[in-house]
């Protein structure tokens, strides 16, 4: 299994065959062929790159080799996006992308491993203050198998830059991980994510965050299982909300017996401000008491 890279290595050959649908609107083209032979095995290598007329790339590579410690291949593309439009005010996408998958198989055992990888260029405004989305996006998973068990790892990772540059996206981020094994002594599988929200970026988004993990193993001895999660919520940027929550729960069996443990955990985040309770109205003025009206004349004393 280590001769098949260094050997893999010292080929150097190319085929764009399937690189025909690629070429169209290309500005340039490269390709190239080669193949070898000989007492340690045979190998051929294809190679093709290009431009486009938007001001866009491209790069394929295929190769083979097969020798007496087992076969391999290895697979590669990446391309890039030009600016998208004749007047090159940058006014395009500008992502840009990566691929590339290897699987090798011997008397020890197999092993596949394929990664991608991406960006977003986004619309690159003209005043610069990139109003595109900007998000990136990475992607892993390999699998072994060999006499001694299996594995199998899988990673993701995102970061979403949508908004418009000047702070007011979301800019949110995720992972997640994912590993299976199995042989002999038993078998364990666990996955881990997590992810935050920046909301809109200038103050006024939620800017949570959660993470959680599961790890699940069964052997000889017995079988656990345990799950942790966690998440936090800033609320809206100004004060208001920042909940956050934690929960773990773990059952054990085996064969002195079974249990479970659980823990949780929590705080509600109510406004942080309450409003200021409005004055209260002046009272009225007292009206005026009204005149005592003036005491009537004494009446003339009749005559005798």
């Amino acid at each position: 299994m280590r001769t098949i890279p260094r050997m893999i290595a010292a080929v150097t050959l190319a085929i764009p065959v399937a690189l025909g649908a690629a070429n169209t609107a290309s500005a340039a083209d490269f390709e190239q062929h080669s193949s070898q032979a000989g007492a340690n095995g045979s190998g051929t290598n294809d190679i093709g790159s290009g431009t486009t007329d938007d001001g866009g790339a491209w790069y394929v590579q295929d190769t083979n080799f097969t020798g007496p410690d087992g076969s391999s291949v290895l697979s590669i593309n990446s391309s890039a996006g030009g600016s998208g439009d004749a007047d090159g005010d940058g006014d395009g996408a500008g992502g840009a992308s990566f691929g590339s998958a290897t699987n090798m198989a011997g008397p020890d055992g197999s092993t596949s491993t394929t990664i991608n990888t991406s960006t977003g260029g986004g619309s690159g405004a003209e005043d610069g203050e990139s109003g595109g989305n900007g998000g990136a996006s990475y992607h892993s998973s390999t699998d072994t198998a060999g006499p001694d068990g299996a594995t199998s790892t899988s990673v993701n990772t995102s970061t979403g830059g949508n908004g418009s540059g000047t702070t007011d996206g979301d800019g949110g981020a995720s992972y997640q991980s994912s590993t299976d094994t199995a042989g002999p002594d038993g078998a364990t599988s666990t996955t881990t994510s997590s992810s935050a929200g920046g909301g809109s970026g200038d103050g006024d988004g939620s800017g949570g965050a959660s993470y959680g993990q599961q790890t699940a193993t069964a052997g000889p001895n017995g079988a656990s299982a345990t799950s942790t999660q966690s998440s936090a919520n800033g609320g809206d940027g100004n004060g208001n909300g920042g909940s956050a929550s934690y929960h773990q729960s773990t059952s054990t069996a085996g064969p002195n017996g079974a249990s479970t443990t659980t823990t949780h955990s929590s705080t509600g985040g109510d406004d942080t401000d309450e409003g200021d309770e409005g004055d209260e109205g002046d009272e009225g003025d007292e009206g005026d008491e009204g005149d005592e009206g003036d005491e009537g004349d004494e009446g003339d004393e009749g005559e005798s």
